[in-house]
């Protein structure tokens, strides 16, 4: 089974539970950036309160850049603030320390400048400590082309698979489009459900954060688990 996602930043459970669930993931890193989406930011606990993360980016091809060629804008100062609010929100949490020593030579990494290879580099950091291990892909190396729904057969069939796993949102282009069907590729939208987990600083669950919250409260075994069980919800369609 093949999934195929645009690399965000600091990933959701669900992203991790469908990356656990196939042989070859792709990170989609080729079509035109979005801002203000998922992409640049994600959602932390901070003192009991989501607090939403954003990186600020530079777009060098305006409207017309690709999600690879999009820049963090101060790339060094920004990593670092961000990396701040991190230690802030999850210092005292359980395994707060686990979670920010396994991040940290990533934020700290000057080299990392485009937003693709950060995110990348945190996605994959993140499947390894919870050892997740599918075949990991850039769909800018594929050399492939065709808009929306062709190019993404393009991809799924590229490694020769018929097996698809959406996220349930691209549920209504890809029955709108057709393409999927016509060329025999079964779909399967991930339905993830979470249930809570105890969360430093907080009185009551609040779900939908990053994966990094369920590291630093549950640390790496527990996440792991939790993270599999979450994964075990799809439907067909």
């Amino acid at each position: 089974m093949i999934a195929v996602m645009q690399p965000t930043y600091l990933p959701w459970i669900g992203y991790f539970s469908m990356i656990s669930m196939v042989s070859d993931f792709i990170f989609l890193n080729d079509v035109q950036f979005s801002r203000g989406t998922w992409q640049q930011r994600n959602k932390v606990l901070c003192n009991g309160q989501q607090q939403w993360l954003t990186l600020p980016v530079v777009r060098e091809n305006g409207l017309n850049t690709l999600i690879n060629q999009v820049k963090i804008f101060e790339p060094i100062k920004q990593k670092s603030l961000h990396f701040k609010v991190l230690e802030q929100a999850y210092k005292k949490a359980k395994y707060g320390d686990q979670m920010l020593n396994m991040l940290k030579p990533i934020y700290l990494d000057e080299s990392l400048v485009h937003l693709d290879d950060f995110n990348r580099a945190i996605i994959l950091k993140i499947s390894s400590e919870l050892k997740l291990q599918p075949n990991f892909h850039k769909s800018s190396d594929l050399n492939l082309d065709g808009s929306r729904s062709i190019y993404l057969s393009r991809l799924i069939k590229s490694f020769g698979s018929n097996s698809y796993l959406s996220p349930l949102g691209a549920k209504e282009y890809i029955e709108e489009d057709g393409i999927l069907a016509n060329e025999q590729i079964q779909v399967k939208y991930f339905l993830g459900h979470s249930h809570p987990y105890p969360q430093h600083g907080s009185k009551s669950f609040i779900e939908y954060l990053s994966i990094v919250d369920l590291l630093a409260n549950l640390g790496v075994d527990e996440a792991r688990k939790y993270v599999l069980e979450f994964a075990g919800v799809m439907e067909d369609f």
